[in-house]
């Protein structure tokens, strides 16, 4: 019989430790596919909005000036170039922190958009950006300027800037 004053030490056994570990680990391997695909439709959807408020501060400022502004697409960035003198502005999306591409820009079939100094762009056109299996599309009005992001949907173009 144990006395009051003393008492027998309680630990944890190597096969309960091992039982835990097994299953901290099973429920990461579940969970990290799925961190993985909300961290990429993040970064689309992020990348998305970027470029719809560049169009629309593009827009902005062609009407400010009364000058054309210039957006031209390529595969891994694109460039605002104001034409009344102001520094051009290369946004890299192959960059963190949005990690996508440039799928595809078609504007009346060239990758630029001109808005002139009263804000009508040069023509009616879509941006699309993907990575890892998402994509989402921008939508620009040439005459009212109006840009609209889609809903984010599944890409077929295959893995984006973070696939590279």
């Amino acid at each position: 019989m144990m006395g009051l004053g003393s008492f027998a030490p309680r630990a944890f056994t190597l096969i309960e430790l091992l039982m835990v570990l097994a299953i901290i680990a099973t429920m990461s391997a579940l969970a990290v596919p799925r961190i993985m695909e909300s961290e990429s439709r993040w970064r689309v959807q992020g990348a998305a909005r970027r470029i719809a408020a560049d169009i629309g501060q593009a827009r902005t400022t062609a009407i400010a000036s009364s000058a054309p502004v210039v957006i031209t697409f390529t595969g891994t960035d694109y460039t605002v170039t104001p034409s009344h003198g102001s520094k051009a502005t290369v946004v890299t999306l192959t960059n963190r922190p949005y990690l996508v591409a440039v799928s595809s820009a078609d504007f009346g079939g060239t990758q630029k958009l001109i808005f002139d100094g009263r804000g009508v762009g040069s023509a009616n056109g879509t941006v699309v950006v993907a990575a890892n299996g998402f994509a989402c599309d921008i939508k620009i009005d040439a005459q009212t300027g109006a840009v609209k992001a889609s809903e984010l949907r599944a890409s077929s173009t295959g893995k984006g800037a973070q696939g590279k």
